[in-house]
């Protein structure tokens, strides 16, 4: 039994196992992007200045009525899709219904871009070209208008669609009699 217990602990100590690397310049550059979305969210103009107020209507139909199935804005159904609704009352309700939890579903809809970006950039060839990608869309201003307004749920949108192209050409390459490059996963 004794022997047993020591060929297993031997052999737990000959393979060696490897946890991936923490890669400081790309949390910073991502940890950066997130912060200036938030300071330029925080700062953006009233939510009544735009279009945004007809949807910060709905979110405050459901966060003080309760309406998470069929919320109203001023006794009609809204017309944006209710995704976008669920997640800003679901940041209101522990935050308090204000333009910045309004704005929140925006900032994360961005992030979820640039990691994707991120990944996709990487996935075909290295991490340099996917900071570059970051950084060509950080450059961009319709990313940070998107980012900052209401409209930024396209962004999470996008970044769903990135990530199914992603798993499509990982999916086709597993396939082929061709060995996957060895940056197929996230």
């Amino acid at each position: 039994m004794i022997s047993v217990i020591h060929h297993l602990h031997s052999a737990e100590n000959a393979v060696a196992i490897e946890a991936p690397k923490f890669n400081r310049i790309k949390a910073g550059v991502f940890f950066i992007i997130i912060v200036l979305l938030i300071v330029a969210t925080y700062f953006s103009p009233h939510i009544w200045h735009h279009g945004e107020a007809r949807e910060a209507l709905v979110i405050q139909d459901i966060v003080k009525n309760h309406r998470w199935v069929l919320p109203l804005r001023n006794g009609e159904l809204p017309s944006k899709p209710i995704l976008y609704h669920w997640m800003a009352a679901s940041f209101a309700l522990p935050l308090g219904l204000s333009d910045f939890t309004v704005r929140l579903p925006s900032v994360v809809g961005a992030a979820l871009l640039v990691w994707v970006t991120y990944a996709v950039g990487a996935f075909g060839t290295n991490r340099k070209t996917g900071l570059l990608a970051v950084a060509i869309l950080a450059s961009t201003f319709e990313f940070w208008d998107s980012g900052t307004w209401q409209d930024g749920i396209s962004g999470i949108a996008q970044a769903a669609s990135l990530r199914a192209r992603q798993h499509i050409c990982r999916s086709l390459w597993q396939s082929s009699r061709k060995a996957p490059p060895a940056r197929l996963s996230l």
